[in-house]
């Protein structure tokens, strides 16, 4: 199987385990490879997805891997794509078994341009939906983007959409972190989807990064525009860090009334952001309908633990595979009992008080004065 690496294609035809064909690709990412498998067994259609040979030779990568399986396995809900099985083929190299989705990627149905706002508002309704359920298993996902959503769609809009690739960000952060580039050379980071904090310290990144990310995939379904226009992609970086998106009543006047709810969701401040997805899925609710944002009740949120062997989703990368459904229990793929991979949290109140900004604007402005008098009275 290590023809993988070179040309996908040259595994087509060969069977894993006596049970898998595989009978063409369907995607390829930066740590694996899926393909469409008929079922020898009377399983019928399947989506196999097989770790990169270059990866196969370091455990921690491949057990990381193999537990996108039970990582899924503590979501269940319609919006999350689940993993039925992770097995290993005869030489070793590890796979995934999934549903095989019909459809298509979030961001290819984007790439026609402005959605229809009943589209857009059911699409991120049902995203969040999602997000809400794992949130609420203990799961963050923390690579949220158009190629990690899988619509499927008819004349009347978005009949069905599923989140992908749950323990993808784990096997890249085993792989080598935002910091660093992976052994093939690639360098992790999706610029404009990743929240400021996600980009100053992807560990540490909590659910409310999940809900920017969302925020910014429903400003491009509307307008079809980046919320963070800029040249390249270190310049987003930094426009991310250093400023506020474009204003949605600039490039789409007509959901100006989207204006209030676009500066909370995309809030550089995770304090400032709506606090859980039942929250700002609410609040598309309320304005969509006509109305005002909701006032919500705190909602504590979900964070990582700082242990990274047991990081659930730790750092967004390019392309996603195309993946898939079912169920597995988690120990029946790590040998062992699943616990909790996140924490529950309080949010944490940063920043300097009101008035003490005002006494220290106050000093400078009398030193300054002071300074100035002195200087010329020399």
């Amino acid at each position: 199987m290590t023809n993988a690496s070179q040309d996908p294609a040259a595994l087509v035809g060969a069977v894993l385990n006596q049970q898998w064909r595989l009978v063409g690709v369907r995607g390829e990412g930066g740590i694996g490879v899926v393909y469409e498998a008929e079922g020898l067994r009377g399983e019928g259609a399947r989506a196999v997805k097989i770790l990169r040979p270059e990866f196969c030779e370091d455990p921690q990568i491949v057990q990381r891997f193999l537990d996108e399986a039970a990582a899924t396995a503590r979501i269940q809900h319609e919006s999350i794509a689940r993993v039925h099985e992770a097995r290993r083929a005869e030489d070793g190299s590890p796979y995934l078994v999934m549903e095989l989705l019909r459809g298509m990627p979030l961001a290819t149905a984007m790439n026609r341009g402005r959605m229809p706002v009943e589209q857009a508002v059911v699409t991120v309704r049902r995203l969040l939906s999602g997000l809400m359920a794992a949130h609420q298993a203990g799961v963050v996902h923390r690579d949220l983007k158009p190629d990690n959503v899988f619509v499927a769609l008819d004349e009347q809009g978005v009949v069905d959409v599923k989140i992908l690739d749950f323990g993808v960000a784990r096997v890249m952060d085993a792989a080598g972190g935002m910091a660093r580039k992976t052994r093939t050379g690639m360098l992790l980071g999706t610029p404009g989807y990743m929240s400021p904090e996600q980009i100053k310290n992807v560990k540490t990144a909590d659910s409310r990064a999940d809900l920017w990310s969302a925020g910014v995939i429903f400003y491009e379904m509307l307008t079809g525009s980046l919320a963070f226009e800029a040249e390249n992609d270190f310049a987003r970086i930094t426009k991310v860090l250093t400023a506020a998106a474009t204003p949605i009543d600039q490039v789409a006047p007509q959901y100006a009334h989207w204006t209030s709810f676009f500066a909370k969701a995309l809030a550089p401040d995770p304090d400032a952001r709506f606090q859980s997805a039942g929250e700002m899925e609410a609040a598309i609710q309320a304005v969509a309908q006509g109305g005002a944002l909701p006032v919500a009740a705190p909602t504590p949120v979900v964070v990582a633990p700082t242990d990274a062997a047991s990081v659930v989703p730790t750092g967004p990368f390019g392309r996603t595979d195309t993946a898939v459904s079912a169920t597995v229990s988690p120990s029946a793929v790590s040998g062992r009992d699943a616990g909790p991979l996140v924490q529950v949290l309080p949010s944490p109140k940063r920043g300097v008080p009101a008035g003490m900004v005002a006494v220290i604007a106050m000093v400078s402005l009398l030193v300054g004065l002071a300074l100035g008098y002195l200087i010329g009275a020399g």
